[in-house]
């Protein structure tokens, strides 16, 4: 508003507010390059990424905007953003869950009986993992810690698709979600987490866009793969199913959101050539 203030006295022109505008936004993003944001990580670079999968979201509804004209009904929902508070989500689940030293049975009985529908399509043991939740959720209060952290680790790996650690918290494997609803999902696998994420927006929850088209696997369609020339990674069938999240799907994803916020952030030549003619 004050940048708005300050153009109509000046009886700046519109074009004017959204240079001024735009060069706001690259200040928040002031100390990063593009060649970077793929060693940001979630445990040191949380509020970089935050920012990051904010921009995303909103330069992608423009862009949809742009692309469909009026009929489109795509537009950031800055109110609703403003009404809730933003986390962090792991698209795939982290192979270790918090909850397993909780000590309490009640969550691990909620978390087993949300990914107990989905366990037969697991790529190995699908039937022996179901059987075995069965019978532990027939008896949960003999349910001891270590076993609930051996079996929950055995589901997450049966729906994973070899994240290293480092991957599995880097911005392909991250979506932007209002923290009650990633607080409710928890660490459900891909396909549990994608069920519950539909059904929140069937009730009139806000998700954003973004978020929205990771769960439906948008960025690995055929058609983004083949016109994203910096991504290396071959599809292979796997991507194109709804049951995993592969590192293909995390890599992809990656270069479409460095392809969609680059008009803000410089690349390391780019810096450089800057730096130099401030020198």
């Amino acid at each position: 508003m004050d940048l708005l203030r300050e153009l109509l006295k000046n009886r700046g022109l519109k074009s004017e507010l959204e240079s001024l505008v735009d060069a706001k936004i690259r200040g928040v993003f002031e100390g990063i390059t593009l060649d970077e944001i793929d060693e940001l990580q979630y445990d040191h670079d949380y509020e970089s990424i935050s920012h990051l999968l904010l921009l995303f979201n909103v330069v992608s509804c423009m862009d949809e905007a742009e692309k469909s004209g009026a009929s489109s009904s795509e537009r950031y929902s800055f109110a609703r953003h403003a009404a809730e508070e933003w986390s962090l989500e792991h698209i795939n689940p982290q192979r270790e869950l918090t909850i397993a030293g909780s000590g309490d049975r009640r969550v691990w009985e909620k978390w087993l009986k949300r990914q107990r529908p989905f366990l037969k399509l697991a790529r190995n043991n699908g039937e022996n993992l179901a059987f075995e939740t069965d019978e532990i959720l027939r008896d949960i209060e003999k349910l001891e810690s270590t076993k609930f952290k051996d079996l929950s680790e055995r589901i997450v790996d049966a729906f994973s698709t070899n994240f290293d650690h480092a991957e599995e918290n880097a911005l392909g494997n991250l979506a932007l979600l209002s923290r009650s609803d990633n607080s409710s999902i928890g660490a459900s696998i891909f396909l549990g987490k994608r069920q519950e994420i539909l059904e929140k927006i069937a009730n009139g929850r806000f998700v954003p866009f973004c978020t929205r088209r990771v769960f439906l696997k948008y960025y690995t369609s055929l058609e983004n793969v083949a016109s994203n020339a910096d991504c290396a990674v071959n599809p292979n069938p796997e991507e194109y199913g709804l049951i995993f999240w592969t590192t293909a799907d995390a890599a992809n994803y990656l270069v479409k959101i460095k392809d969609t916020v680059r008009r803000y952030i410089f690349s390391a030549a780019e810096d450089s050539e800057v730096l130099s003619m401030e020198a």
